[in-house]
């Protein structure tokens, strides 16, 4: 008799996996999330720590400045103003541009972002040169033709009141953003519901059309008056012959001192940055419930009746923000001198031989064009990775991270140059003096913009292609290298393209961060302004607009412009 042998066990035990194999990839994509909210607080949490440091010297040198309670009360004016002017011909716009037969809509919603495309610097300067008391020609052409016999007036571009219209002028276009896409995606029968039961086409938009894009009106508002506070370039421009400050030019009193003093500079920020978290608190809570202004529609644009008149405002607005200042910057650059008159005979193109002659000069374009191409590459490969997150994720740390992405657009330049200056050039980097503090400082001013436009793109591409690349057995990154990107490249060209325009624009951040041996376009711009070399000025300026002109061909061009969003 014979018995089986017991059956051997098998060893069903396995080595334990490395540690970078139990790791999600869920879990690796909300870790560099967080390691991106880090980022960009980081700035902010420096600023304030470094403004706790010496709190009572800081205090007595913030007191010690001259006509500190005025500077105060200018930026209150300041902001007030850009509010009032910004916000009523913002909602103008978007409602004359809402009437419009649906043939002149686009074009018309492109002509009143163009203003985004001036250069703020150069704006300022071609203003300065249209409206300087003395040898102005807005004001040399307004004497003539109006027979008025002196040497000055009647307006003085050195003012407060001058101050508050340049400013308010171009932040219009941001008004006109906001409440324009919520009167696309308002729903039109309301008003011509109103219509029929008789009242007027005025009377409508005052009791039906605003009451129904409330949100927008109190973004474009809080929006206003976040920019309208943290303005520098104008004041710093325009104040310094006026004696008009307001707290910014104050702060770059205090950085541009010898010796600087960063913390005086970090404690006059601190009320900027309560007054932005405030405001943008206000905001949130006085909109409430978002779904209780949401209305649908099929043809609501249909809906409205068209009124061709409707026209003549958005082109009045775009040739006053554009055409003065831009010929006046001509006509300087190709005079000797600026004298107020205009002497075809005497022009020429010596000073923008002598600006492409002069190395200072080319040195500061060629440091724009590398920092901020470099800028642009970082900018779209951020911008993409967090719009790829946040509109595929709905998780708390994606949320989050849509919220802390947008605080730059609440926080004045300026403040973020100090930040970034503190965190990175004077921090455990120690990168003062260098091109990558200024990429920094770019890309995290204006990823916001490169992001939602991204957004924008992809919100238009359905889930089937997903699907249909999981089903082929392609996986995530497969899917967004070979059929996403491609689908995104309009959107990720005028992406890129438009935050080439506004970092090419940027001064504010750029003030604080530049040296003696380093220094962008804008910087060098301001630095011959304060010099008195005006046909050096205004070439400058010339060149910084046709960059911008080039780019925003770019961007209408690949039909970027339906996706600019802020």
């Amino acid at each position: 008799m014979t018995t089986d042998a017991p059956a051997a066990r098998l060893d069903t035990s396995r080595a334990p996996r490395p540690l970078w194999r139990r790791v999600k990839p869920k879990s690796l994509v909300h870790l560099l999330g967080i390691v991106m909210i880090a980022g960009l607080v980081y700035p902010l949490v420096m600023l304030l720590v470094r403004a706790s440091g010496d709190v009572r010297a800081s205090w007595d040198a913030i007191t010690a400045i001259p006509d500190l309670w005025p500077s105060l009360l200018n930026t209150v004016w300041l902001a007030l103003g850009c509010v009032i002017v910004a916000v009523i011909l913002g909602v103008l716009l978007a409602m004359c541009v809402a009437n419009l037969p649906r043939r002149w809509y686009n074009t018309a919603q492109l002509l009143c972002t163009l203003p985004l495309f001036m250069p703020p610097i150069a704006a300022v300067s071609g203003w300065v040169f249209v409206a300087s008391s003395a040898v102005g020609y807005g004001n040399v052409l307004l004497r003539t033709l109006l027979g008025i016999e002196s040497d000055s007036g009647p307006f003085n571009v050195y003012s407060l009141p001058w101050i508050v219209f340049i400013t308010a002028l171009y932040l219009v276009s941001y008004v006109f953003l906001f409440v324009s896409t919520a009167l696309r995606e308002s729903d039109a029968t309301l008003e011509l519901s109103a219509r029929v039961f008789g009242s007027s086409w005025f009377m409508t938009q005052i009791r039906v059309v605003l009451p129904s894009i409330r949100p927008a009106l109190y973004y474009s508002i809080g929006i206003a008056l976040l920019l309208g506070l943290g303005q520098f370039t104008a004041p710093l421009l325009l104040g310094a012959t006026a004696r008009v400050d307001v707290i910014t030019t104050e702060m770059y009193r205090l950085t541009s001192a010898s010796p600087p003093n960063y913390d005086a500079a970090t404690l006059l920020s601190v009320p900027l940055l309560a007054v932005a978290m405030i405001i943008v608190a206000v905001q949130r809570r006085s909109l409430g419930n978002l779904r209780r202004y949401t209305s649908v529609s099929r043809g609501a644009m249909r809906a409205r009746t068209p009124r061709r008149w409707l026209i003549v405002p958005p082109i009045v607005y775009v040739v006053l923000a554009i055409v003065p200042p831009t010929a006046s910057l001509i006509l300087v650059s190709l005079s000797p001198y600026w004298t107020g008159s205009v002497d075809f005979s005497n022009m020429s193109l010596r000073s923008y031989q002598e600006v492409l002659a002069t190395p200072q000069y080319v040195d500061s374009i060629t440091t724009t064009l590398e920092i901020v191409l470099l800028s642009v590459i970082g900018g779209i490969v951020l911008s993409t990775a967090v719009a790829l997150y946040i509109t595929r994720s709905r998780s708390f740390v994606a949320r989050l991270l849509e919220f802390t992405i947008n605080l730059p657009i609440a926080m004045p330049g300026i403040v973020i140059g100090l930040g970034i200056l503190i965190s990175y050039g004077l921090g455990f980097l120690d990168l003062y003096g260098s091109q990558t503090v200024f990429v920094i400082a770019y890309i995290y001013l204006y990823m916001i913009f490169g992001t939602r436009m991204i957004v924008s793109g992809l919100t238009r591409l359905p889930d089937s292609y997903d699907h249909a690349a999981r089903v082929a057995g392609a996986g995530a990154v497969s899917t967004f290298l070979r059929i996403k990107l491609p689908l995104l490249r309009n959107s990720m060209t005028s992406a890129g393209m438009l935050m080439l325009v506004l970092m090419s624009h940027e001064f504010a951040a750029s003030m604080i961060l530049r040296t003696s041996f380093l220094q962008v376009l804008s910087t060098k711009l301001f630095d011959a302004f304060n010099y008195g070399i005006y046909p050096d000025v205004a070439a400058l300026a010339v060149i910084m607009v046709a960059i911008s002109a080039i780019c925003a061909v770019v961007i209408l061009s690949t039909r970027g412009g339906r996706n600019l969003e802020i």
